[in-house]
């Protein structure tokens, strides 16, 4: 069974469009807030209520939320699934019951632009006024443009680190240095737990997780 659905568009796992075919297609979506991955949503049915898999194709040029069932406790990838988790513009992804509760989908960083694969990508980041680590502006895309740093040393902050995870993150102002924070005590380089490391103006930093807990990086020339 397919469909064609529209998106919901408050935006929370109680506004989002439920899903209720196992092939779903989304063919309308608005774009999200500048600087934000926090698209139109739609909801997966509930954990063991006879729907094990559900492919869902975001036929369009913005990334959508997935939720949850309104209610139900269940996780996406270990997230609330009332957070949900963004699915990347023109992509194809599929969603597998885990688990009891649980949801786990494969390739939701990933979409398709002809014959090239793409990755999430996100651009007009502003960093943290002030910085710091605690309220250091969180990086969503595998690809972070950070846009505004009004003063050095303004924060960003990777995601929780997970072997094999990859981001980019680009300072494409002209004058401040950003501060790239880890998360929690993660360490990046061989600089100590939940210290941040500084992406001078015009650079680019790729960031690797080889373990949990440890992100190396590589800087631009």
């Amino acid at each position: 069974m397919s469909s064609v659905i529209t998106a919901g568009t408050t935006r929370t796992q109680a506004g989002a469009t439920q899903i209720n075919a196992d092939v779903t297609t989304v063919n309308t979506s608005t774009a999200p807030s500048a600087g934000s991955m926090l698209g139109d949503g739609v909801a997966l049915p509930q954990v063991g209520t006879g729907v094990d898999r559900i492919w869902l194709i975001n036929n369009t040029a913005n990334p959508i939320q997935v939720y949850s069932f309104n209610g139900s406790g269940d996780t996406i990838n270990g997230v609330a699934g009332s957070t949900g988790i963004p699915v990347a513009p023109n992509s194809a992804v599929e969603f597998i019951e885990a688990k009891p509760g649980a949801w786990s989908v494969l390739g939701t960083a990933m979409g398709y632009s002809a014959g090239f694969a793409t990755e999430t990508a996100l651009n007009g980041i502003t960093a943290h006024a002030g910085g710091g680590q605690s309220s250091a502006t969180p990086l969503p895309a595998s690809i972070n443009r950070v846009t505004t740093v009004a003063s050095a040393n303004d924060s960003v902050l990777l995601p929780a680190s997970a072997p094999g995870m990859i981001l980019t993150v680009v300072n494409a102002t002209a004058t401040n240095a950003m501060a790239v924070f880890p998360a929690g005590t993660d360490a990046i380089n061989a600089l100590s737990a939940s210290t941040a490391f500084s992406v001078a103006a015009g650079k680019t930093a790729t960031f690797y997780c080889t373990n949990a807990g440890q992100w190396h990086s590589i800087l631009s020339a």
